[in-house]
C-alpha cells in the first residue's frame, strides 16, 4: 500500500518542472502529445493532502558553516481533476523550519503550481504556472528543501537545480508561466509549439537577478506505435539585474545574450517498461558584447531513459546546452546528468534515491572581469539524497532522509561575489507524515 504522502507527488508530473535553477531552457527536449484525462466534471477530482514534523541536522550546509539543528513543519495540498476536456491539477507545499543558526533562526518555504488543459480532437492548448519562495539553494524533493521529507517519484518543481549551481543562504523568489500549443495535422502528424517566461529574483540581494525568455516550434510525426519522431527550433533571451556588491556601472547591467537551435528529436518504447527520449542538434549563442562574451557554436541536446515495473521506477538524464547562470553567473553552458530510483518494498516499506551532477561555464571568458565580479569560469556541483519511508499506521508513516551536496570551482579562492556555496554539506532528517486517503473534491462540501 503507496502512503497517502507518495500519492500526492503524483499530482506534481502534471506540473511544469520549472524552478529558479533550472534545466538548461534553451535545450528543447522531444514533445509528446498531450492526452487526456478521464472521468467527469472538472469538479469530480481527487484532493490530497498530508502534515510533516521532523527534525534536521546539518553539518557545512552553508560555506564555513558547522552544525545546525531545524525543526520542520510543513504540509501539502493537491487536486487533481477527472475532466477529460479540461484536465486541471494543482499543487501547494509549504512550512517552516526553526533552525538553531544565527540570523536564520525561522525561515518559511512556499511551493505552488497549476496547469490548465483544454482539448478538442484537433487542438490542445495548455497552460501552467509555478512561483516558489525559498531560503536557500534548492536541491532534493518537491519542496527542494532537504530533509523535509518529500523525496520520492514523480518529483516536478523543486526536484534541483538540474544544470545549474548551488548558493548559500539567500532568499529567492522564482515564477514561470508556460503556455504550449499543438495542432494535429493527420492522425500521425502535429505541429507543437510553446513559450516561457520566468524569472529568479534574490530578495536578500545576494544573486544575480535573471530574466528568461524561450519560444519553442517544431513538428512531431508518429512513426509507428512505438517511434515518434521530430524537429524543432528553439529561440532564448536572457536579461539580468546588477552583481551584488558591485557598482552598477562595473557590474555589466547591460548584458545579455540569446541562444537559437534547431534539434532533432526521438522518442522511442523499447519495451512496455523501458522508453528512451532524445533531442540533438547545434546551437549558437551570442551576447550583447561579442568582446566580453564572443559568440560560440555548440552541441545543445538531452538524453533520457525512464522505467517503470510493478513497484519499482526509475529514470536516467543527461542535458547539454545554454543557461541562465542560476543567479550566479550571466549564462553557462553546462551538462548534466541526473539519476532517481524509487522502490515499494511490500505494504510497509518504501526507498527513493536521487544524484545530479552538472559542469558549468561560463560565457564571460574574461579572467580580469570574472575576478572583479568574484565568481569563477568554471563549477563543479553534485547533490544527492535518500529516503526511506515506513508505514506506521493507516495513515502515518515515518521517514529517515540523508543529503549531501558538494561543489568546487576552477578558482582557488572561495568565490565571494554572488554567494555561491563551496565545500560539502551533510543533511540527515528524522520525522513523520500524516497523510489521509485522497477523497473527491464534492464531498469537502
Amino acid at each position: 500500500m503507496k502512503t497517502g504522502s507518495l500519492m500526492l507527488t503524483a499530482l506534481i508530473s502534471l506540473s511544469p518542472a520549472l524552478y529558479g535553477q533550472a534545466t538548461p531552457t534553451a535545450v528543447a527536449t522531444p514533445s509528446s502529445s498531450l492526452s487526456p484525462s478521464f472521468g467527469g466534471p472538472i469538479t469530480d477530482g481527487e484532493v490530497h493532502y498530508s502534515l510533516s514534523a521532523g527534525e534536521i541536522i546539518s553539518h557545512g550546509l552553508f560555506s564555513g558553516s558547522g552544525t545546525e539543528t531545524t525543526t520542520n513543519l510543513s504540509g501539502a495540498a493537491g487536486y487533481s481533476s477527472r475532466s477529460e476536456r479540461l484536465p486541471f491539477s494543482m499543487i501547494y507545499s509549504g512550512g517552516v523550519l526553526i533552525s538553531t543558526m544565527s540570523g536564520q533562526t525561522f525561515q518559511t518555504f512556499q511551493n505552488a503550481s497549476l496547469a490548465q488543459q483544454f482539448i478538442t480532437p484537433r487542438w490542445v492548448f495548455g497552460v501552467s504556472d509555478s512561483v516558489s519562495y525559498l531560503p536557500q539553494s534548492p536541491t532534493t524533493g518537491y519542496s527542494g528543501i532537504a530533509g523535509v521529507g518529500d523525496l520520492g517519484p514523480l518529483q516536478g518543481p523543486g526536484q534541483g537545480p538540474a544544470g545549474g549551481i548551488l548558493t548559500n543562504y539567500g532568499k529567492r523568489v522564482s515564477n514561470s508561466l508556460d503556455g504550449n500549443l499543438e495542432r494535429k495535422l493527420t492522425a500521425s502528424t502535429s505541429i507543437v509549439g510553446s513559450a516561457d517566461y520566468s524569472i529568479l529574483r534574490f530578495i536578500d540581494g545576494v544573486g544575480l537577478d535573471t530574466t528568461g525568455i524561450t519560444g519553442t516550434v517544431g513538428l512531431n510525426h508518429r512513426w509507428n506505435a512505438r517511434t515518434t519522431i521530430g524537429a524543432e527550433a528553439v529561440y532564448s533571451i536572457f536579461t539580468y539585474g546588477t552583481y551584488p556588491g558591485v557598482p552598477e556601472q562595473l557590474s555589466l547591467s547591460g548584458l545579455s545574450f540569446q541562444t537559437r537551435g534547431i534539434n532533432l528529436v526521438f522518442q522511442r518504447l523499447l519495451t512496455h517498461n523501458l522508453s528512451v527520449s532524445a533531442s540533438a542538434g547545434p546551437q549558437l549563442v551570442n551576447s550583447s558584447n561579442e568582446t566580453l562574451s564572443p559568440s560560440v557554436t555548440t552541441g545543445a541536446g538531452s538524453i533520457g531513459l525512464s522505467y517503470t515495473h510493478r513497484l519499482t521506477t526509475a529514470s536516467l538524464t543527461y542535458v547539454r546546452g545554454a543557461n541562465g547562470g542560476s543567479g550566479v553567473q550571466q549564462g553557462t553552458i553546462s551538462d548534466s546528468i541526473s539519476a532517481s530510483v524509487n522502490r515499494s518494498y511490500g505494504r510497509d516499506w518504501q526507498a527513493a534515491i536521487t544524484g545530479s551532477y552538472t559542469r558549468s561555464s561560463g560565457l564571460i571568458k574574461s579572467q580580469a572581469i570574472n575576478q572583479l565580479l568574484g565568481i569563477a569560469q568554471t563549477y563543479d556541483s553534485f547533490y544527492g539524497g535518500l529516503q526511506i519511508t515506513r508505514r506506521l499506521g493507516m495513515h502515518t508513516t515515518g521517514y529517515f532522509s540523508y543529503t549531501v551536496q558538494a561543489q568546487n570551482s576552477s578558482s582557488s579562492t572561495v568565490p565571494n561575489g554572488p554567494n555561491v556555496f563551496s565545500g560539502v554539506g551533510n543533511i540527515f532528517s528524522l520525522g513523520v507524515t500524516w497523510a489521509p486517503r485522497a477523497t473527491s473534491l464534492a464531498r469537502l462540501f
